[in-house]
């Protein structure tokens, strides 16, 4: 039976490659590349101290990241744990080392005084089942807004890049939403592209993210931009929008997206098509089994108890 274990200094390589294998088989997995390693391992969300690691014969076989998160829901904050991601070598499935590492990840959640543990996968992951029969449960389910970049240089004008700002904005307040509650402290690799883009009284910030492409008849890599926040109306909010679009294609991404609580009805985004995403939660407490249960404002399709 493979020893547990905490992460690591400096096996972010290691890890990594053992993430890319467990995803290869998944259109547009995200690459586990050292900015993103150093982003779950040593970013200040204490991932180097809640992530837990199955070793078996001195290699790891199957790792659980988690990190810290501050959550709003009805004018309280809790205190959250992320799961994920969650990879299993694929020479060692069906040995029970998924339920094993999100045990395991539980009682680290629990010795560090967490509300909930939180995570996120889709409808067509075989991971899904076992997170329902641990018991987590839908907070909520969206498709995430997508738009296709093409070569929009023309555009590039509009707008200058900014450095990336201390404090992240949240969606707009909901009366039973549960989103972080900023500032979370979180500062972001250069590798992965932070912008805060401006074009009048608008702004968009963005981070880009490595992922693998599925081209005709072969994986690629690439990368996707996410959108982490849109501010502003009408024409200014267009220009920064269109603005951020722009560097992405630059940068290389061959997609952007964002979610749609945090971005809206953008022009040039469209979700048919877009993969569904679900994000699950699991109370540790009373106030954190509250907020689970309750939680929906974001669910497009509707309670889901």
């Amino acid at each position: 039976m493979p020893q547990l274990r905490a992460t690591l200094p400096g096996e972010g390589d290691v890890l990594g490659a053992l993430l890319d294998e467990a995803f290869a088989e998944h259109d547009e997995a995200q690459r586990f590349e050292p900015p993103v390693m150093a982003l779950l391992l040593d970013g200040p969300r204490g991932g180097g101290r809640l992530s837990v690691v199955a070793e078996d014969a001195g290699r790891p076989v199957a790792v659980a990241f988690a990190g810290e998160r501050l959550l709003r829901f009805c004018g309280e904050t809790l205190r959250a744990v992320h799961l994920g991601p969650v990879g299993v070598s694929p020479r060692r499935r069906r040995e029970g080392l998924g339920r094993l590492m999100c045990e395991a990840a539980r009682a680290q959640a629990e010795a560090s005084g967490a509300d909930l543990l939180t995570l996120t996968t889709n409808p067509s992951h075989p991971a899904r089942h076992l997170y329902e029969r641990l018991g987590y449960t839908i907070i909520e389910r969206f498709r995430p807004s997508l738009r296709a970049l093409g070569p929009t240089s023309y555009l590039q004008s509009l707008a200058a890049s900014e450095p990336w700002p201390s404090r992240l904005p949240g969606p707009p307040g909901r009366p039973l939403a549960l989103i972080e509650d900023g500032p979370q402290g979180l500062t972001a690799p250069e590798a992965l592209r932070p912008r805060l883009v401006r074009a009048g009284e608008a702004a968009v910030l963005t981070l880009r993210w490595p992922v693998i492409a599925r081209g005709p008849g072969a994986a690629i890599p690439a990368w996707s931009t996410q959108l982490i926040a849109v501010r502003g109306r009408g024409a200014d909010q267009v220009r920064a929008v269109e603005a951020a679009c722009v560097y992405a294609h630059h940068d290389g991404s061959v997609v952007a997206w964002s979610h749609p609580a945090v971005a809206g009805p953008l022009q040039g985004f469209q979700r048919d098509g877009a993969p569904w995403v679900w994000r699950m939660g699991l109370g540790l407490t009373a106030a954190g089994a509250r907020a689970v249960a309750e939680a929906r404002a974001y669910d497009e399709l509707g309670p889901s108890s």
